[in-house]
């Protein structure tokens, strides 16, 4: 009788080891690791985020936002723009030329900055003549305009008023016209047999960006 009840608690201690050690559990504990985990907090409480996040090449990260909650956007270029604006003014010979036109400079690019002029508008009186166009363009070498270069503008009078034969003109124009660092931006007037004297006067606006 002895022996059997022996026998008896073998039996059960053998059982309960092979409870304890079968993997009934690791297939639940396997599944739940493998489920994806969503964080979802209010506007009014979002979730912390701090340092960097680093992807392995050929990884990507897709951001969807309701079109009541839209991806906030900030344009980095725009932080770096430096707006200017300004403005010129140059006379046409006293006496009658061959070809008669006004031009001056009126802005030079700093060594470490892009020009980009975005806006140009003026006003001339020609007196008895008649107006051609103005012309943006780079200074050269030798204070001469260098023409036919992707950065020149050409801006054609949109008014033109005639008060007892004398003629004004009047121009306003949206331009993208980009300048490298150190060169210099300049504007040339020309018009036909315009009275000596006569008078140009335009407006710029635009702004400067990092070169690099």
């Amino acid at each position: 009788m002895r022996r059997m009840i022996q026998v008896a608690g073998l039996v059960l201690g053998t059982s309960i080891i092979a409870i304890a050690l079968s993997p009934i559990g690791t297939k639940t504990a396997a599944a739940a690791a493998a489920a994806a985990v969503q964080v979802v907090n209010t506007s009014a409480n979002p979730v912390p985020v701090t340092g960097n996040v680093g992807l392995a090449a050929g990884a990507s990260v897709k951001v969807s936002n309701s079109p009541n909650e839209p991806l906030p956007v900030q344009d980095s270029a725009s932080a770096q723009r430096e707006y200017v604006q300004g403005n010129g003014s140059c006379n046409w010979p006293t006496s009658p030329v061959s070809f008669p036109f006004c031009s001056t400079s009126f802005y030079t690019v700093p060594a470490d900055k892009r020009l980009v002029l975005t806006h140009i508008s003026g006003f001339a009186s020609t007196g008895t003549g008649t107006l051609a166009y103005a012309h943006i363009a780079q200074l050269g070498a030798g204070s001469t305009l260098a023409f036919d270069l992707p950065n020149e503008f050409l801006a054609p009078a949109l008014i033109d008023r005639d008060f007892n034969g004398n003629h004004s003109y009047a121009f306003n124009h949206e331009a993208v016209v980009v300048f490298d660092p150190n060169q210099v931006a300049a504007v040339l007037m020309t018009a036909s047999a315009p009275s000596p004297g006569s008078t140009f006067r335009f407006m710029y606006s635009g702004y400067l960006e990092p070169a690099n």
